[in-house]
């Protein structure tokens, strides 16, 4: 019998491309999330105040809410991929870590959408401005502001866990988990829209960079 030559199999290439895309997502939500502090604006007291500083520069406003938005929507991808490289030991704290991470997550990437449209669009001068002001001093107990007050704590807790699942599991390098508990707790324990904020979130980018390249490694 004459051996006939087999063809490589193409079925593995898809793996590896979709833990590229993962991998993306792992180092692009941290880079996003630091951009989007970077730019917030300040926050007004009252709803005419937040207007008038959404007026001075409404796409300014749009775009980093957006940019805020997809942080969220992409976490929703990089949490199971980063539980992923947990095995074994220290698996169901990253499992309820992504979990958390993912709903958070979610809620952020809705209400951030909705707040970069609303208030933009209400920040328009040809509207009415003392409506318009009336409508943004109901924001606080709006359900944007309350997925948003829903959102971060969960994303926060989401991230400690998925952490310190993967510290336990001893399966990446200890200090690229380090660097990213670093730069969470260090981000929480400064003021809320501080510039300081995001600056003390810069070790947890670093630590997440290196956990995109061992995703993608597989």
């Amino acid at each position: 019998m004459t051996a006939t030559a087999v063809a490589p199999p193409v079925a593995p290439r898809v793996p590896a491309v979709r833990r590229v895309l993962l991998a993306l997502a792992v180092a692009a939500f941290p880079v996003l999330q630091v951009t989007g502090m970077f730019l917030h604006a300040p926050l007004g007291e009252t709803g005419a105040e937040q207007l008038a500083i959404v007026a001075q520069d409404p796409g300014r406003w749009f775009v980093q809410h957006v940019i805020s938005a997809s942080a969220g929507a992409l976490l929703i991808l990089a949490a199971p991929a980063l539980a992923g490289l947990v095995r074994a030991r220290g698996s169901a704290l990253a499992t309820t870590g992504a979990v958390l991470a993912v709903v958070g997550g979610a809620a952020l990437t809705i209400a951030f959408g909705a707040e970069a449209h609303l208030l933009s669009q209400a920040a328009d001068p040809s509207l009415d401005p003392a409506a318009m002001a009336a409508l943004a001093d109901l924001e606080p107990t709006s359900p944007v502001m309350l997925l948003i007050m829903a959102g971060l704590p969960l994303v926060g807790i989401g991230q400690l866990l998925l952490v310190a699942g993967l510290l336990r599991s001893r399966t990446v390098p200890w200090w690229a988990p380090t660097l990213v508990l670093v730069g969470l707790v260090g981000s929480f324990a400064s003021a809320p829209g501080s510039l300081l904020g995001p600056v003390l979130l810069l070790p947890a980018v670093a630590g997440y960079l290196a956990l995109a390249v061992l995703v993608a490694r597989g």
